[in-house]
């Protein structure tokens, strides 16, 4: 299927701006963040990815319960719901039951009970990992309608295809 050409920076910004167009990035929207933007951007990751293995094995120490080291793999496997919802999009509901199950868990099992506990690691990654991934994709298309040469490259080297969207 040939894509249609893209359209000139001029419109593609009107298009954006009216929320007639979309852009689908080939590859990472990282590539088009500012210094400024990759530093908040790894900050997210930080938090979704590292800060689990230091505090929840902190807080198991705390706690004296070692099984909250299970905390951790719940993390992950909320990192992992949170990313196929990111490449799915509105067609997965990865991880979407996971603010619910914390909050029902909350009020049947209390704060510190460890089912809780797994849950809100989990709940923790998912949501982190998307906020990142929204931002990061918000981000590239701002730097995208805001600089022409930057435009003119990602649609000349193939890194971003620009689609109409449907009425």
């Amino acid at each position: 299927m040939e894509l249609p050409p893209a359209p000139d920076h001029e419109q593609f910004v009107a298009g954006m701006r009216q929320q007639t167009t979309a852009c689908h990035f080939l590859g990472e929207p990282f590539q088009f963040l500012t210094p400024a933007q990759k530093k908040k951007f790894a900050v997210f990751v930080v938090l979704y990815a590292v800060a689990p293995i230091v505090l929840v094995p902190l807080w198991a120490y705390h706690e004296r319960n070692w099984w909250l080291l299970v905390g951790v793999i719940a993390a992950f496997v909320g990192l992992f719901l949170g990313s196929r919802a990111s490449t799915q999009g509105g067609k997965a509901t990865s991880g979407g039951f996971l603010p619910i199950l914390l909050i029902v868990l909350w009020f049947t099992e209390g704060f510190r009970g460890r089912d809780t506990f797994y849950t809100l690691c989990a709940t923790w990654s998912w949501a982190l990992y998307l906020m990142a991934d929204a931002a990061q994709r918000h981000w590239a298309e701002e730097n995208l309608v805001a600089s022409k040469d930057t435009y003119e490259r990602a649609v000349a080297d193939k890194r971003v295809v620009i689609i109409p969207k449907e009425a």
